[in-house]
């Protein structure tokens, strides 16, 4: 679970935009050779939730942006375009509903919104 207000941004880019082949050993090089052409999603976090460390140590580092390029997650999905608009949509009601008040009764969908994005649900 990822509080909303930690995300920077979300973004669609090609995996080799993401890994540099060169700085890869050969078991990465040769696990990621057929997802290199395809789009992934990457969040982008302003700072992880918990400790960096800890989660470089418990996440494969191809699920991780680089360091040096930032830090948040990559996600690979068939449907990048559908994910990437979700989330961005939700990061931006959760900007708009953590500005003021809200004037009106929430819609019953808007209910289950807790304000933070959650990576196990599909």
């Amino acid at each position: 679970r990822i509080p909303y207000d930690l995300i920077e941004n979300v973004r669609m880019v090609m995996l080799k935009d993401v890994y540099e082949k060169k700085k890869m050993n050969w078991a990465q090089r040769r696990f990621l050779t057929h997802y290199f052409p395809k789009t992934v999603v990457t969040v982008n976090l302003t700072q992880f939730p918990f400790s960096e460390g800890l989660i470089r140590l418990i996440m494969p580092s191809y699920l991780l942006i680089p360091r040096g390029k930032g830090k948040g997650f990559v996600i690979h999905t068939k449907e990048y375009l559908a994910f990437s608009t979700e989330v961005d949509s939700r990061l931006n009601a959760a900007r708009v509903l953590g500005t003021g008040p809200v004037s009106r009764k929430p819609k019953e969908e808007e209910k289950a919104f807790d304000g933070f994005f959650d990576l196990d649900e599909g």
